[in-house]
């Protein structure tokens, strides 16, 4: 923990987070320290819970976090500091200061270091990063619970008592941070769980922007993998329980069966550390359990994502399936799929059913018109195979159009699932499962066809 200073600008780090002094912050929580001379000191933080899945717009949220801010920023620089929230204000981004001649200096509490305490937290980043999206349904609301955690974590450590181990610990603290950000949030669900048939796909598409939709997550089922030291039960539910149509499945589920279900069926906690953990008694954990199981039953939860196809197997799928996408060959698309098989894509509303009625949405929706308007990269998504499609435009340039997360059904040896999910942002949230802006700029392993070759 320190300060330096330069002559406009000053920084404060407190275990990786930066108070910047003369640098405010878009939704950041802002103070002045009230001595001479002295700048104006801003607190950059991420987007707190309380805003999670509300308005940008909305105060409370701002308020709620400024109380927080306030006491860190007591703590952290010694002296009294008044906290008032603000919206987002561009003119206050590059605001001057005025520099002062010495550099300002803090010293350090007593207790453990942020070297010790990023050394013995760190390793389980991606972890409760998994588990804070198996909560929320969303990787950006997972990003930003995450660092709330780690925060709480922070203030807490040298109070930590090490009855459990860090790992539990982290997710105790993950767990509650969850169930906060849940209370003023909505659910978040796919097209085929708001409810109704299949849509007809002739009918027009219409889009709902208002829907918190669900989020697929960037990166493998390894990357979220518990280390050797743990459970082998807890290593097997870790890994299956992050794909997405059991994701989708806990988004019915209330805030407190769903988090019961993840503590004691994925992470194979006992009745009583969850009851310990969420405020309750080990019979209402018994009984949340009950229900929430008891509720998945109704929905279309664990039906494919145990399913598996030896790699051989997998490997022609998958190239079948992206030939028949970048020859535009919609007649081979439809032979991908079963009768069952689903495709949807939010934020459109609609949900379609079957191998016919998903060719017959591509034909008469999808720009693509010939072969080569259409390249697939691959990537992971929620530990299964995706691809990010790139469309070539009017000017004959492929730019990021849709990620497609696919479930196989391997007793088919088909496309059981497609999720196409569309994005304001497409460009930075194929940067997020590692594909580039364009699909020339893509490594020569993932290049299996001419097609990829820019005009």
């Amino acid at each position: 923990m320190y300060v330096t200073s330069g002559m406009r600008l000053f920084s404060l780090h407190v275990m990786g987070i930066k108070l910047a002094i003369g640098a405010p912050h878009p939704q950041a929580c802002t103070g002045t320290r009230h001595a001479p001379e002295t700048p104006t000191l801003t607190c950059i933080y991420r987007r707190p819970p309380a805003m999670i899945g509300r308005p940008a717009t909305h105060r409370r949220g701002f308020d709620a976090r400024c109380t927080k801010v306030t006491k860190a920023c007591r703590r952290v620089v010694g002296l009294p500091i008044a906290c008032k929230c603000l919206p987002v204000r561009r003119s206050l981004v590059g605001m001057s200061v005025t520099p002062t001649t010495t550099p300002p200096t803090t010293t350090l509490p007593s207790g453990p270091t942020d070297a010790e305490f990023l050394a013995a937290t760190e390793p389980f980043r991606r972890e409760i990063l998994a588990h804070c999206y198996r909560m929320m349904g969303s990787h950006h609301d997972a990003e930003d619970l995450t660092q709330e955690t780690y925060l709480r974590a922070w203030r807490g450590y040298a109070k930590f008592d090490r009855r459990a181990s860090v790992r539990t610990w982290l997710h105790k603290i993950a767990t509650n941070t969850c169930l906060t950000a849940l209370g003023s949030s909505q659910r978040r669900l796919l097209p085929s769980g708001l409810g109704g048939d299949a849509y007809d796909p002739t009918d027009t598409l219409a889009q709902d922007h208002e829907v918190p939709w669900l989020e697929p997550f960037a990166g493998t089922v390894d990357e979220i993998t518990p280390g050797d030291d743990a459970d082998p039960a807890y290593v097997v539910g870790a890994r299956e329980s992050i794909r997405l149509a059991f994701i989708a499945a806990l988004q019915h589920l209330p805030e407190r069966q769903r988090a019961v279900l993840i503590l004691r069926d994925v992470l194979q906690w006992r009745a009583a550390e969850v009851a310990e953990t969420i405020g309750v008694t080990t019979a209402a954990v018994n009984s949340l359990l009950q229900r929430a199981r008891e509720q998945l039953k109704n929905v279309r939860a664990e039906e494919h994502w145990k399913s598996t196809l030896d790699d051989d197997a997998k490997r022609e799928l998958l190239a079948k399936y992206v030939s028949a996408f970048e020859h535009y060959d919609v007649d081979a698309i439809v032979d991908m799929f079963t009768d069952s098989s689903i495709w949807e894509m939010p934020p459109f509303t609609g949900w379609y059913l079957g191998g016919d009625a998903i060719g017959t949405l591509i034909r008469g929706n999808c720009p693509a018109e010939k072969a080569g308007d259409q390249i697939l990269l691959p990537t992971i998504a929620n530990g299964a195979p995706a691809f990010g499609l790139y469309m070539r435009g009017p000017d004959g340039v492929h730019r990021p159009f849709q990620l497609q997360v696919l479930e196989i059904d391997p007793e088919a040896r088909g496309v059981a699932h497609v999720v196409a999910f569309f994005s304001d942002t497409p460009e930075l949230d194929f940067a997020r499962f590692g594909l580039p802006a364009t699909p020339y700029d893509a490594p020569a392993a993932s290049i299996p066809s001419p097609l990829h070759q820019p005009d």
